[in-house]
């Protein structure tokens, strides 16, 4: 007996001389299987055997239509349960050729084999593995394509560049190949076309908004130029409901159809005809293929089981095609191609359906809030502006969420509290895969930097994986200006279900940086408005919506006030308190000025050397504010301090005037030859 090749890709298979036995005979066969064009099939590959199996290889070409997708090992192939298992399996699947190799017993202490789950009968099979095909897309002829699954020897290696193997299996340590006490028995596939089908779509329902069904149609024998669908159903539980215009039954891939005419006697039949005009010239028609849209069927619930509430079962009514029920005459279900119709009996499938009606719960846009804080506080911000320079540098808006410790139902139960009509219940929880928010604002007045700091935030607690943010600051696109957010906690795989879990207080999400724009002025407030529909980074609208276990909510999502509290200054033209000579308490609105500022003046225009006052801003020291400098600067700083009776100094100065209105710090109201490089933002006057 030769020797043939042995896993040319594993060490050395120890073959050892032992006396002569006498060995039974082996098969291995791929099946013969069918399926349709553009789908996939699984041919099962066996063993029979009346022998001790220890190892295998099996190799085969793939010649035809359809291409190898994959071979997958099964049964004592597999990692063991319990029982006796391979301990070495090596695959290559390619789209034409597949190679399997197997070792049982690769560590001699397992002493594994095939027979010992086969039993005495030498033509019981074990399924080795499941290989898979795809067949090639339909030629369109109404033909169908074999492929065939042909072993081979000598062939093809378990990798590329190792040596070809032969069909063998294993037994007492020696190879038996085909015509040595192994049967090879070739498979193929036959590759048919999908059948023409008409298939009532299964769809879930709300019973206060009712269900659209659809109906759709495979047709692969021909351009359909019309069709016939009967349905049927229980009328004491649904009812059809006939659309005005007819034409809203015609699904997308049928809008094209001349005539339409339905009977209601029995359950719904519906007649179409594509071209009834002019059916020589071009006619219109369905083309070839798979789940067309035709129709659209609209129905209400009307059973008394009809859940009301979310917490009521769900109510299933069916749906199903019924050929000689509907209609007078009585209807069948039909596709016309080529002047010809087509039925069941003709190998039109027919595919029925059903109305899974169920109460959605009803939340109302309160119940989930999307709040404005201060980042730097944490506090809520919901009347007051934020504050800010136009003009100047950006302000930072933090967002928080509120996610209920309740889900939201519409039934009641002892431990539930009720909120707007609606249920919380505590025994259930809400969590949040995500959300959208789209604000507009005017684009002469903000600007929304593409920025949205989640640090230290829940977002980043829970690992949010995308955080989306697009503003549109420029006017010349033609529509207002507007930023869209996006933030979903679970984008990317692995797949883990990151969420915001239901927490007692609201959780910050993220900073906005927003800045307002030097054509607003003083103590003007401007608004970034929730606006549901703004464009995102395309034609989309994007709304204010919240995912919640797969379904969007809406969300209340608070304005952004801001309001203009100072203006940048000008070149040396910054804001000062009036007597703050030496600029040392320039950061207090209250009295910043002190006898020190007296000194300073005097100091500015005697002192000598390291004893010289420089001052960085001429305009505070001109505390009379006569234009000058001068010795009577430092007496009206020291009378203001000491002498009662005396007047405020001149504006801008720090602190209140007599209606208690606070001033300063400001630009000098007097044209003069003073400057104030180092001066500060201007503060607005308080309003009334």
């Amino acid at each position: 007996m030769r020797r043939k090749r042995f896993l040319g890709f594993l060490p050395a298979f120890c073959l050892v001389a032992l006396p002569l036995v006498v060995r039974g005979e082996s098969t291995m066969q791929l099946g013969d299987v069918s399926g349709e064009f553009g789908g996939q099939v699984t041919v099962p590959l066996t063993l029979t055997t009346d022998d001790v199996i220890q190892g295998l290889v099996a190799v085969f070409d793939i010649e035809g239509c359809a291409a190898g997708v994959d071979i997958q090992p099964a049964g004592l192939l597999l990692p063991p349960v319990d029982g006796p298992n391979a301990d070495t399996v090596v695959l290559r699947p390619e789209a034409g050729f597949m190679v399997l190799g197997v070792v049982m017993d690769s560590n001699p202490n397992d002493n594994d084999t095939i027979p010992e789950v086969l039993g005495p009968a030498p033509d019981e099979a074990i399924l080795l593995a499941n290989v898979i095909l795809e067949c090639c897309a339909d030629p369109g002829d109404g033909s169908s394509l074999q492929t065939a699954l042909t072993f081979v020897d000598g062939v093809h290696a378990a990798r590329e560049g190792g040596p070809a193997l032969d069909n063998i299996v294993v037994v007492d340590g020696l190879s038996q190949a085909s015509g040595e006490g192994l049967t090879l028995v070739n498979g193929s596939v036959t590759c048919t076309p999908m059948p023409d089908s008409i298939e009532i779509e299964d769809v879930t329902a709300d019973p206060s908004t009712g269900a659209d069904v659809r109906v759709l149609m495979t047709n692969v024998r021909g351009d359909v130029e019309g069709f016939q669908v009967a349905v049927c159903y229980d009328a004491a539980a649904i009812a059809f409901v006939p659309p005005d215009p007819v034409e809203d039954l015609l699904g997308a891939d049928a809008e094209q159809a001349d005539f339409i005419a339905f009977e209601t006697e029995g359950g719904v039949a519906i007649g179409i005809v594509i071209d009834l005009i002019d059916p020589m010239q071009f006619p219109p028609n369905i083309p070839v293929g798979v789940d067309n849209h035709v129709l659209t069927l609209p129905f209400a619930c009307i059973s008394g089981d009809c859940p009301s509430a979310s917490t009521d079962p769900d109510l299933v009514t069916p749906l199903s095609l019924c050929d000689g029920v509907v209609g007078e005459p009585v209807k069948e279900n039909l596709i016309v191609v080529g002047g010809l119709s087509y039925g069941a009996g003709e190998g039109v499938v027919l595919q029925d359906g059903a109305i899974t009606w169920r109460k959605k719960p009803v939340i109302p846009p309160d119940i989930f809030i999307v709040d404005v804080i201060d980042p730097e506080t944490g506090e809520p911000v919901v009347d007051e502006p934020f504050e800010g320079t136009a003009g100047g540098g950006s302000v930072e808006v933090g967002l928080t969420i509120l996610t209920p410790l309740g889900s939201v139902l519409t039934g009641g139960g002892a431990k539930s509290a009720r909120k707007d009509g609606v249920i919380l219940d505590p025994d259930k929880r809400v969590s949040i895969q995500g959300l959208s928010l789209a604000y507009s604002y005017e684009c002469d007045e903000l600007a929304v930097e593409e920025t949205f700091d989640i640090t230290g935030t829940i977002l980043q607690a829970v690992g949010a994986e995308f955080i989306g943010i697009h503003a549109d600051n420029s006017a010349d696109d033609g529509d207002d200006c507007s930023m869209v957010l996006a933030i979903l906690l679970d984008a990317t795989p692995p797949f883990e279900g990151q969420v915001i879990p239901p927490l007692p207080v609201p959780q910050k999400l993220g900073t906005l940086s927003v800045r307002i724009l030097d054509s607003v002025g003083c103590n003007e407030v401007v608004t970034m408005t929730p606006d549901d529909g703004v464009d995102g980074r395309g034609e989309v609208p994007v709304f204010n919506l919240i995912s919640v276990e797969n379904q969007a909510y809406p969300v209340t999502v608070r304005a952004i006030n801001f309001k203009v509290t100072s203006l940048p200054p000008g070149p040396g033209e910054g804001g000062f308190f009036r007597g703050d000579c030496n600029f040392s308490r320039r950061d207090r609105l209250v009295d910043p000025v002190e006898v020190a500022d007296a000194a300073a003046v005097v100091s500015y225009l005697f002192g000598k050397g390291i004893f010289k006052f420089d001052p960085p801003c001429l305009d505070a020291c001109d505390a009379n504010d006569d234009a000058r400098i001068n010795i009577a600067d430092a007496l009206a700083i020291l009378y203001f301090l000491f002498v009662p009776g005396t007047p405020l100094l001149p504006d801008p100065y720090p602190g209140f005037n007599a209606a208690m209105e606070r001033i300063g710090p400001g630009p000098d109201p007097t044209e003069d030859n003073l400057n104030c490089e180092a001066g500060e933002l201007i503060l607005c006057p308080v309003d009334d």
